[in-house]
């Protein structure tokens, strides 16, 4: 056996049953303690995103440390060895964040409704499809979000998020305070690189650009309804919400996002993509372990 052939055999084993593992078992945990159960109130957000970024540093550091310890370099550097652990961790959270948002979508059932009014007296789904239906677009509400990303803050995030009350088509007036509200959100990026007169000139071109796509907007254009969990897009249709009824608490209240796309294909390539993830992770592993030597245990 050459001394590829030995590396492979060495790293390769653990970093196939780890990456696999992680992903498997993570899915299996969301799904009973979120899913099925509903025992942890974890947002949608941190399942799909925060949890895949900061998890796989825990089997990388319990399970592959040991084995990446034995990689030698000419040049030794404990750099040269972090990238190793790079390529597990972006393999994994690549994973982890694909299969999540596929569990979210997969798990989710719809639910066809006569009339609006009916999402109140069934169980709660996560799509829906609803044949009468009305809006109120005069007693909407706004919430607008300004917010940096990017590395250093280069970056300058616009949001606004709309609510609209739905009714019943008949529905003569509002006899009270709406129970479920359409959500609709529009969102640009530009640069922070500018002066504070330029960054409010832009907020305002894009503010009044997105209210004038509310005015003309086709509140029926859909093929059906996501309802909103637990998540930070949803504590902004909230705010936007209580901005609108000044009620004290606002966690009751449903929230609907149109979606236009068919039911059918709400998982898009997300299965594929899972793969491809491991397939691109595993053959940079592959090619990145042809430089360095393989210590031997005993030395």
């Amino acid at each position: 056996m050459n001394a590829y052939q030995l590396k492979l055999k060495h790293i390769l084993p653990p970093f196939i049953a780890v990456t696999l593992g992680t992903v498997i078992a993570f899915g299996i945990l969301r799904w009973i303690l979120s899913i099925k159960f509903s025992i942890v109130g974890i947002k949608e957000d941190v399942w799909e995103f925060w949890l895949p970024l900061l998890l796989p540093w825990l089997p990388i550091r319990l399970w592959l440390n040991a084995r990446l310890k034995r990689l030698t370099f000419k040049v030794e550097s404990e750099i040269s060895r972090i990238f190793y652990h790079f390529i597990a961790w972006v393999t994994m959270t690549v994973m982890l964040c694909v299969s999540q948002a596929y569990l979210t979508t997969a798990t989710g059932s719809l639910k066809t409704l006569s009339t609006i009014e009916d999402i109140e007296q069934t169980d709660a789904a996560r799509y829906y499809k609803v044949d009468d239906f009305s809006v109120a677009p005069s007693y909407g509400g706004t919430h607008a979000k300004v917010s940096k990303s990017g590395k250093y803050g280069t970056d300058l995030n616009f949001d606004v998020y709309f609510v609209t009350p739905m009714v019943s088509a008949n529905a003569a007036r509002l006899s009270r305070i709406p129970k479920v509200w359409y959500a609709v959100h529009f969102s640009e990026r530009t640069s922070n690189w500018t002066s504070k007169a330029e960054k409010e000139k832009r907020y305002k071109v894009f503010f009044d650009k997105s209210l004038a796509k509310m005015n003309n907007y086709k509140f029926h254009d859909l093929d059906h309804f996501e309802r909103l969990p637990a998540s930070s897009h949803r504590d902004n249709y909230l705010k936007a919400i209580q901005s609108r009824v000044n009620a004290p608490k606002v966690h009751d209240f449903i929230v609907l996002r149109p979606i236009q796309d068919k039911y059918e294909d709400r998982n898009g390539h997300k299965v594929a993509w899972i793969f491809r993830a491991f397939a691109i992770g595993l053959a940079v592993l592959l090619l990145a372990l042809i430089r360095p030597s393989l210590k031997d245990p005993e030395s």
